[in-house]
């Protein structure tokens, strides 16, 4: 196989990795489903962590339907900017639990176990938001130009 073929198996690849993760997680928080709290759930509980109900509800459609759209490559740099963006939310709301402070080896692993998901996530999210969903999007099959 040659680079470019191989770069959009990659890319799919991590497009449908990450798009899995956030759509079973944005199901939870939108749906109820897999033991979720569902919407007005998550908006009351994200309230009391200090988020704006409007905040709390625009990650929640980020994640489940920038996740489809990850999965799909549907308006995947757009898809991938939205679940950056919770991703980063996500990533200062549990630094201020949890901060850089680690006295143990228990504390360091309780710490990257909080930090460390937003961060790969939001990371992959970025790379693919620059990228692109790659040559096996469906946006790439039905918005290509003719030659």
């Amino acid at each position: 196989m040659n680079d470019a073929k191989l770069t959009n198996i990659g890319l799919l690849a991590l497009r449908i990795s990450v798009g899995l993760v956030m759509v079973l997680f944005g199901a939870q928080k939108l749906l109820g489903a897999f033991g979720g709290a569902g919407f007005n759930g998550t908006i009351k509980w994200m309230g009391s962590q200090g988020i704006p109900s409007w905040l709390a509800a625009l990650a929640i459609f980020a994640e489940f339907f920038g996740g489809l759209g990850l999965i799909f490559g549907v308006f995947t740099r757009f898809a991938a900017f939205g679940v950056a963006c919770t991703m980063g939310g996500a990533l200062i709301t549990k630094f201020k639990e949890v901060g850089w402070q680690v006295d143990t080896q228990a504390n360091a692993m309780q710490t990257f176990s909080g930090l460390g998901f937003p961060l790969v996530i939001m990371g992959a999210s970025l790379a693919l938001m620059l990228i692109g969903g790659g040559q096996l999007s469906l946006e790439n099959k039905f918005l290509k130009r003719k030659r």
